[in-house]
């Protein structure tokens, strides 16, 4: 069972990383931060290189604490670097898309629903942080609390 789930992780990392790269190079002439943004493609890239070879290599070494926790801080570092490339802010399309979450779900088979959750909180935090460097929206206040908080409570 751990295995197809994540043979299935893994092809939502991979789907998540096209899309980030080609709406991230889409946006460069847009982002406030172009080297932030190509380091960002870059490493996320080498993560989910990494973490598709662990896999091959068996589904317990892409348990092991070491890629779990590498994925993790890759998926909280591009959420965070959002709030300076402010591709979010742009585009509403943040740069790691949809990239942090396939890190949850590896996290909570790794080691429990605690550090799943742990890890979803830790990168809710990270978006939260993002939204706060990159400025709040514009419009009323409410609106900013509902439009930038919602998505970074949720993960």
């Amino acid at each position: 069972m751990e295995r197809g789930f994540l043979i299935g992780a893994a092809y939502l990392r991979w789907a998540s990383w096209i899309w980030l790269t080609a709406i991230a190079l889409a946006n460069l002439h847009r982002d406030h931060d172009v080297v932030l943004a190509i380091a960002a493609i870059a490493v996320t890239g080498v993560v989910t290189v990494a973490a598709t070879m662990a896999l091959r290599a068996g589904y317990e070494t892409a348990l092991r604490p070491p890629m779990v926790l590498a994925e993790v801080v890759t998926a909280a570092g591009v959420l965070l670097a959002d709030g300076w490339v402010r591709q979010g802010r742009l585009t509403g399309q943040t740069l790691s898309g949809s990239w942090p979450i396939p890190s949850i779900l590896v996290a909570a088979l790794a080691d429990g629903l605690v550090w799943g959750l742990g890890t979803a909180v830790v990168l809710g935090g990270s978006r939260a942080a993002a939204v706060a460097i990159s400025g709040w929206a514009p419009g009323p206040p409410a609106y900013a609390l509902r439009s930038r908080l919602g998505p970074a409570l949720t993960g």
